[in-house]
């Protein structure tokens, strides 16, 4: 029994952390993209640009986890079934 709670909890750890990073990586690009129409003006330069981005990852971390779990654990129930079948 400890064998299947480390297998079913690995797979469960790896599949979330695949939808997390691909949404946060993802959010993050739009940020920057957003923020690139604003480029130039007043002084803002990209390094500002890219400090806003990776200071507003912390919301986008409390904001997409709910989700990434989710996803990632729809995914790995399709994983399993496929598995099964």
């Amino acid at each position: 029994m400890r064998l299947l709670t480390r297998y079913l909890s690995r797979e469960i750890y790896v599949s979330l952390t695949l939808v997390f990073t691909a949404l946060l990586m993802l959010f993050a690009f739009f940020d920057l993209l957003g923020e690139l129409n604003d480029l130039g003006r007043g002084g803002y330069s990209i390094t500002y640009v890219l400090l806003y981005v990776l200071l507003t990852v912390p919301t986008r971390i409390y904001e997409l986890f709910p989700v990434a779990v989710l996803i990632g654990t729809i995914l790995l129930w399709c994983r399993w079934r496929q598995i099964l079948n």
